[in-house]
């Protein structure tokens, strides 16, 4: 078992038995978020190059009837395949998951809830690159789209943590303090 908080163990346990009542009733929405919740306690826990997620998202993927579907699942293949290994390499197919991502969003309204999500991915992809101007540009959307909203209280601080880590990766240390 690759979970190690107590709080994460008992929602991992709520959130499988959620999956079979779910399934057991064939609500397949109510399955859906089940999966998506498990696997955003893996995001959180994951160790780099565990494969945990890959049955949960493997049921998600054959649930999957829109768009938003897709990005969903593109949005979770792209953070795990960025923890690809402990060599800190992403995986070969990481690239190709961002452009998925990339296509995809394309399709939702500006104003959707997706693209902070797309932002913050998009900027660690930046990062992996070493481009870091465009992804100081994403991180900065991100900031905007969250700053004094509640509901994305935790975006917002791992934003700024990795704003922070941004400027540590270029040796801007006084400008690394002021984002941590």
């Amino acid at each position: 078992q690759y979970l190690k908080n107590p709080k994460t163990l008992e929602a991992y346990y709520y959130f499988s038995s959620a999956i079979n009542l779910a399934t057991k009733a064939k609500e397949k929405r109510l399955i859906q978020l089940s999966l998506i919740g498990v696997l955003n306690l893996i995001r959180e826990e994951v160790f780099i190059g565990s494969k945990q997620y890959v049955p949960y998202l493997n049921y998600l993927r054959e649930l999957r009837e829109d768009v938003i579907d897709d990005f969903t699942i593109a949005l979770f293949e792209t953070v795990f395949l960025s923890k690809a290994n402990v060599d800190l390499k992403v995986d070969v197919n990481y690239y190709e998951k961002v452009h998925k991502m990339d296509s995809i969003i394309r399709l939702l309204p500006l104003d959707h809830p997706f693209y902070v999500h797309f932002y913050i991915e998009k900027a660690v992809h930046h990062k992996i690159l070493k481009e870091y101007e465009l992804a100081e540009s994403f991180f900065l959307k991100v900031d905007s789209a969250t700053v004094n909203k509640t509901y994305w209280k935790d975006f917002y601080y791992t934003n700024l943590w990795q704003l922070a880590n941004l400027k540590l990766d270029q040796k801007k240390y006084d400008e690394a303090k002021k984002k941590g």
